[in-house]
C-alpha cells in the first residue's frame, strides 16, 4: 500500500517553477496573490517550509475548542435556536419542538410578553440553555418569576441595553451576576458594521476591556467577572477566514486576560464565543447563480465549529408562514456536522495546518495592533 514516501517532495521553489512553465507567465503573483484585507494578502503556495512563524498560534494548538461535558465526544459545542418575532402561544410551541428535536438550547425575545408561564409552559429549563434578549427591565422581570420556582437555570442575558444597565447601575448588576451565578450576564457583541473583519475582533477585545475595567472599579471579583462574559461573532461567508477569527478572538482575549495578574489565568477553552451563522432573509437558490442557502449555512457552522465555538445559532430563511420546514432543515446542519460528520471527535482539527495557522498569525498580528490603537486613544467607551 502505498505511503507518503511514494510522492516526491515539493517545495515552495519547485512549485512555482512548475507553475510559471506549465502556464508560460513570469510572475506568479499575477494569477494567486489575493489581498484578504488591507494589510493580509494570501499567498500563492503554502507547507511546511512556508509557515516560519512559531507564535501564539502553535502555542496554542488543541487549546481552543470546549472540551465536551457530555463524555461521549472529545468536544461538544451546543446548539441554540433563535426565537424571535412570534406569538408567545407560537414562541413557546416552537421551543418545544427545537428541543425535542435536538436543540440544546433556546433563545427566546422577551420584550413583548409578559405571560411568563405560557412563555415557558413544558420546556425544563434545568436540562436546557436558555438564552434571553430583550432589555434589562423585562430580562430581570422574567428571572425573577422563574426564580420563585427554584428553578436552576444555565444560559445567557443579552441585554439591549447592557452598557446604560452596567455603568449607571452597577451595583444592582453586581448583585444580578451573584444571584444567577449560571448565567453569563456580560454578552460581547459588536452593534457597528464591522461583521466579518478584523476590526471586529478589535472592537470586542476593547469593550470586553472596558466592562472588565468597570466591573473591578465597583469592587467585582475578576474572576466572576471573567465568568460571566460570553462573546456573540457573526459569521460571514469566508470560510478559512472565518475560522481564524474565532481562533483569533480566543488566543487574544485569553491574552488580555494574562494581563491582568491572576495567581491561575483560566483556561483558553474556558472563553466563552457563540457563533450565529446570519442567513439572509430571502430564499436563493442555485437557479439564480447565487448560493443555495444550505449551502451557506453549512459552511458558516463549519468555520465556527472548527474555530472553537460554544455555542452555535444558525439562522434559517423563512419557507412556510411560520418558517417550521426551514427551522427544521437548519437546525439539522448542526445535528449532521455532529452526528454524521464528527466534527466533534477531533479536539482541534485545525491544528498545524499550515496555511491557516499562517494566516492566523498575520490575523493576530493586526487585530492586536487595531486593539492597541484602540485602547491608546481613550478604548472602546471613547
Amino acid at each position: 500500500m502505498p505511503d507518503l514516501s511514494d510522492f516526491e517532495f515539493t517545495d515552495q521553489y519547485r512549485w512555482k517553477q512548475q507553475v510559471l512553465k506549465d502556464l508560460n507567465i513570469q510572475d506568479i503573483r499575477q494569477i494567486t496573490e489575493i489581498s484578504l484585507s488591507q494589510a493580509i494578502v494570501q499567498p500563492p503556495y503554502v507547507d511546511a517550509t512556508s509557515n516560519t512563524a512559531q507564535g501564539l498560534e502553535t502555542a496554542y494548538r488543541n487549546l481552543l475548542s470546549p472540551p465536551s461535558v457530555k463524555g461521549t465526544d472529545i468536544r461538544d459545542w451546543i446548539s441554540m435556536e433563535l426565537l424571535q418575532g412570534k406569538t408567545t402561544e407560537l414562541t413557546n410551541k416552537l421551543a418545544l419542538d427545537a428541543l425535542n428535536s435536538g436543540a440544546g438550547g433556546i433563545i427566546i425575545e422577551v420584550d413583548d410578553t409578559t405571560d411568563h408561564r405560557q412563555l415557558l409552559k413544558g420546556i425544563s429549563l434545568s436540562e436546557c440553555y436558555l438564552g434571553l434578549e430583550g432589555t434589562s427591565e423585562n430580562v430581570i422581570r422574567l428571572l425573577d418569576d422563574v426564580s420563585s420556582t427554584d428553578t436552576t437555570l444555565a444560559g445567557h442575558l443579552a441585554m439591549s441595553d447592557l452598557m446604560s444597565f452596567l455603568f449607571d447601575q452597577t451595583d444592582e448588576f453586581r448583585s444580578l451576576m451573584d444571584r444567577h451565578q449560571d448565567l453569563r450576564t456580560l454578552v460581547v457583541r459588536e452593534f457597528g458594521t464591522e461583521f466579518g473583519t478584523l476590526q471586529e475582533i478589535a472592537q470586542l477585545l476593547s469593550q470586553a476591556v472596558m466592562v472588565i475595567n468597570r466591573l473591578m472599579e465597583a469592587g467585582a471579583s475578576l474572576t466572576t467577572t471573567l465568568a460571566n462574559i460570553q462573546f456573540r461573532l457573526v459569521l460571514s461567508n469566508s470560510y478559512l477566514w472565518e475560522i481564524c477569527r474565532l481562533r483569533c478572538l480566543r488566543i487574544l482575549f485569553h491574552q488580555v486576560i494574562c494581563k491582568y495578574g491572576l495567581p491561575k489565568v483560566p483556561e483558553p477553552s474556558s472563553i466563552s464565543i457563540h457563533g450565529i451563522v446570519n442567513m439572509p432573509n430571502d430564499q436563493a437558490s442555485d437557479s439564480d447563480g447565487r448560493i443555495h442557502p444550505l449551502i451557506q449555512s453549512t459552511s458558516q457552522a463549519m468555520s465556527a465549529i472548527l474555530g472553537g465555538c460554544n455555542f452555535l445559532t444558525v439562522m434559517p430563511h423563512s419557507v412556510g408562514p411560520d418558517g417550521d420546514h426551514s427551522d427544521r432543515l437548519h437546525r439539522n446542519v448542526s445535528n449532521i456536522l455532529r452526528e454524521e460528520s464528527f466534527l466533534g471527535k477531533v479536539l482541534d482539527p485545525v491544528a498545524g495546518a499550515y496555511y491557516l495557522e499562517g494566516l492566523t498569525h498575520k490575523m493576530l498580528r493586526e487585530i492586536w495592533t487595531k486593539f492597541t490603537e484602540q485602547e491608546r486613544t481613550g478604548g472602546y467607551q471613547e
